[in-house]
């Protein structure tokens, strides 16, 4: 098979009959189409079909199937957007086929030009351009003074940060960013890290090997144990937990531990079930949990590492074809599009504003640096102009 050509396999075998008589236009349908669309459709997205206003699509040489198919989502209401719905409500089936077909005929447009700096590099060119955990690493070296270059801090009174769920060490950054943890130092140093820097961290930190801490504790590691029963139910019975929201205790800092139970007991963290709990312990419990505590192994977070920006195009390479050029009609060409609309539809996807189940299951997932990465991605790549060729069957006997 001929490169940019697909055949009536088993995918276009499965296209309503509808569908495929869109793929061989006459040209009669091209001039009625370009007719339609210059009442109904240039003012927005322009006769030529390569739409002047970025948060709008390029419809030009887009696959005629997907276009008809769109068409209907929005007059159904299966697409939500009340300017196109307004501009569709009145258009026959026969507009549809014609219009799609027309924009469809026509050239595409090129490529969107990137910036000179980056040259002809690929979006995994540098891997910590967008990979999270290499963001979150650098994020993170200015911690790790206090806290040891991995997260497991060698200063007794310093907490190991690894060995936690990112969404736990998230809640506890914004704490102190919010006044919900008073520590003056800490309050000052994580002032200024914004959200995302801080989701990088944390999962960065629970990616790394956990290792127990060198202080174990001046108490009574028996008397500890004993009292962690009533600790258990949300922070394990060793001090390991799975829930995302609880801390890992098994193998912190016993002095940390110690001033955090105090700090809560003082009213200096904001938590009513621990205000509650630890306002109830004598300063011997309080030494003798954080020894047993600090005695524990811990035990690594079960956390992903998210996939890099290539494996991300790999997956939408599935349907939407290398390159962004998909050769799959009832599937939208990437290459070429408009940048911030990629992004838009991405964002739209995730939020529940588009519906479709596939789509939002990859989109979520994404951060806002893998949506605009992605966008540009698309926006940059060259479109392909692919032709639909109907083959006669082969009778079963024949090779």
């Amino acid at each position: 098979m001929n490169a940019g050509v697909a055949v009536s396999d088993a995918n276009a075998q499965s296209l309503q009959e509808r569908q495929r008589s869109l793929l061989f236009p006459s040209n009669a349908d091209i001039a009625q189409g370009k007719t339609l669309a210059a009442q109904a459709c240039g003012s927005c997205h322009s006769l030529d079909g390569v739409s002047v206003d970025p948060t709008l699509p390029h419809l030009a040489g887009q696959h005629v199937v997907y276009l008809y198919e769109e068409l209907n989502a929005y007059k159904q209401g299966a697409r939500e957007d009340e300017s196109m719905r307004k501009a569709v409500e009145f258009l026959s089936d026969d507009a549809f086929r014609k219009v799609s077909i027309y924009y469809a005929s026509l050239v595409p447009p090129g490529p969107a030009l990137q910036p000179a700096a980056t040259g002809d590099a690929q979006p995994d060119a540098d891997p910590a351009a967008n990979d999270p955990v290499e963001l979150g690493k650098a994020a993170a070296a200015s911690c790790a003074g206090c806290h040891g270059a991995g997260g497991n801090s060698q200063i007794p009174g310093m907490p190991n940060l690894t060995a936690q769920a990112p969404e736990y060490f998230a809640a506890a950054m914004q704490a102190y960013q919010h006044g919900g943890r008073q520590g003056s130092i800490m309050n000052a140093l994580v002032s200024s890290i914004d959200a995302e820097s801080v989701q990088n961290m944390g999962l960065y930190y629970a990616l790394q090997a956990p290792r127990r801490t060198s202080a174990g504790g001046s108490g009574d590691a028996e008397a500890g144990r004993a009292a962690a029963q009533a600790c258990s139910g949300c922070h394990g019975a060793d001090g390991n937990v799975t829930a995302a929201d609880m801390p890992t205790l098994a193998g912190q800092d016993a002095v940390y531990l110690a001033a955090s139970l105090k700090a809560y007991a003082a009213g200096q963290r904001d938590h009513a079930q621990m205000v509650s709990a630890s306002a109830e312990l004598s300063e011997a419990d309080i030494d003798s949990l954080a020894t047993f505590y600090a005695q524990q192994e811990p035990v690594a977070r079960k956390v992903r590492q998210p996939p890099t920006m290539a494996e991300w195009i790999e997956r939408c390479e599935r349907c939407h074809g290398i390159g962004g050029n998909s050769t799959d009609p009832r599937y939208p060409s990437l290459a070429s599009q408009n940048e911030r609309y990629l992004a838009r539809v991405i964002e739209t996807y995730s939020d529940g504003g588009r519906h479709n189940s596939t789509m939002s299951a990859m989109s979520q997932p994404l951060r806002p640096a893998d949506v605009e990465a992605l966008a540009a991605h698309y926006a940059s790549q060259p479109r392909k102009s692919i032709l639909y060729v109907e083959l006669p069957c082969t009778p079963a006997n024949q090779e």
